[in-house]
């Protein structure tokens, strides 16, 4: 798995789409958004939020 760091800066600080990111990387698309969907659990769970329920197009 990337960094989550890496990926998150280049995702919303930098603008990069999730394929960019995967280019830069070297990993899938389907890499990408499964380390930016942990992070934001993982913040998420450290801020104390509740978990939010799933979308009809099953992407949070």
């Amino acid at each position: 798995m990337p960094d989550t760091f890496v990926v998150i800066v280049l995702r919303y600080v930098m603008g990069c789409t999730d394929a960019e990111v995967a280019g830069y990387l070297g990993v899938a698309e389907s890499t990408v958004r499964s380390t930016i969907r942990h992070a934001k659990r993982r913040l998420a769970r450290e801020l104390r939020i509740p978990k939010q329920p799933r979308t009809t197009s099953g992407r949070n």
